[in-house]
């Protein structure tokens, strides 16, 4: 479903909240046991479940979405040894382990779908 919503000067605003992909990349991660990673890059799946907190709470919600996302891969990256990253090939759904629901965020009016580890970059 799309949303419109109008402005004070007559503009629209289109909002989809259909579930949507985007790539995120991080760099300089460090694991937990002190292995430097280039790079890593994550999958974000998210919807927007409020259009009007959405275009109203923040200036650009995507943004503010995925900067917690990639806090949060960056965040789980570090809690773990390098060996338990690379052993889990088959599903790195890392970054929400445990959270059927999604997380949720109504402040911003978005909600993550799933978030997943795609690539990692090892040290030469």
């Amino acid at each position: 479903m799309i949303w419109g919503l109008w402005g004070l000067n007559k503009s629209i605003y289109v909002v989809n909240t259909q579930i949507q992909t985007q790539d995120l990349q991080a760099q300089n991660v460090v694991t937990k046991d002190g292995v430097q990673l280039p790079s890593l890059d994550a999958s974000l799946n998210y919807r927007v479940v409020d259009p009007v907190a959405a275009m109203t709470a923040a200036e650009d919600y995507r943004f503010t979405l995925f900067e917690r996302a990639l806090g949060r891969v960056t965040g789980e990256v570090r809690e773990k040894d390098l060996e338990d990253l690379v052993s889990r090939d088959s599903e790195r759904n890392l970054a929400i382990e445990g959270e059927e629901e999604g997380i949720l965020m109504p402040e911003i009016g978005a909600q993550m779908v799933g978030l997943y580890i795609t690539d990692i970059s090892l040290p030469e």
